[in-house]
């Protein structure tokens, strides 16, 4: 059918992130100090953070990809359940825009029920420059 959608982080570039990576910083957790804090670098500038538990065991909190030093790709979005979440929001926005229910001149406002990796946070900064976030 010819159509492609530039996904920057689509499932074919999963095995560029999922790796074991190099590990590039590690501290004990403030929180659970039977608990690993670790940030790995993977191919084309991914990286993730992670838990590691005493066995070694863990878990991916989040996944970006750098496209300079220290600046966040906003829109490679790992995770489809953001990519999903952030989708709703944005088709949900747009609807209540087109039916009056928000001001245009008023900038946005966004509440994030927790931050995690900010990767939402930064994908709406990016998409809605003007708007005022909150994350609790």
């Amino acid at each position: 059918n010819g159509y492609r959608f530039n996904d920057p982080a689509d499932w074919r570039s999963a095995h560029l992130w999922s790796t074991t990576g190099k590990v590039i910083f590690s501290q004990p957790s403030s929180v659970s100090p039977n608990c690993e804090v670790e940030v790995r670098e993977h191919l084309d500038g991914w990286r993730t953070l992670r838990f590691i538990l005493p066995g070694g065991q863990g878990s991916v909190q989040s996944i970006h990809r750098l496209k300079g030093a220290g600046t966040c790709d906003e829109q490679a979005i790992a995770n489809e359940y953001l990519k999903t979440t952030a989708a709703a929001t944005l088709a949900a926005l747009g609807a209540c825009r087109q039916e009056g229910g928000l001001e245009m001149e008023q900038p946005l406002r966004l509440l994030f029920l927790g931050l995690g990796g900010g990767t939402l946070a930064s994908l709406f900064a990016h998409l809605c420059p003007d708007s005022q976030m909150i994350a609790v």
